[in-house]
């Protein structure tokens, strides 16, 4: 949020590694943070089979720019309650059975497609780390 500059990655990120820091941790320099706010539902939303498979076929017409959706998460309830889930799609059950359909398979085309940057961005840097 624009008003309250204290709370920008950066300065969360820069706050993160000085107490880090300040614990003695090795490679404190190296810790970066990824903010995954609305966009985890936007990321949900990319992986097309497996969504096919938690909203039990259930036909959807997703915008194609997937990080310009406003409130992804509601895409995401509409899909589940059409599917005939009851709880809402951020409810623990609802999150472990959607992660469950997702492959590795499916991992590597979406990002791959870089059909949602940031979960591009958030992938590289996760292949970095553990090459």
């Amino acid at each position: 949020y624009p008003e309250h500059k204290e709370n920008t990655p950066e300065v969360i990120l820069n706050n993160l590694r000085s107490a880090l820091k300040l614990v003695k941790c090795d490679r404190h320099e190296d810790v970066e943070i990824f903010f995954a706010v609305m966009e985890i539902e936007a990321w949900m939303l990319a992986f097309k089979d497996s969504l096919s498979k938690w909203g039990a076929g259930v036909k959807h017409d997703i915008p194609v720019d997937l990080e310009s959706i406003p409130r992804p998460v509601e895409w995401m309830d509409k899909i589940g309650k059409a599917a005939g889930n009851k709880k809402n799609s951020k409810a623990l059950h609802s999150i472990t059975s959607f992660v469950n359909h997702i492959t590795r398979d499916e991992i590597i085309a979406v990002y791959e497609s870089n059909i949602v940057p940031s979960f591009t961005k958030f992938w590289r840097k996760i292949l970095e780390v553990t090459a």
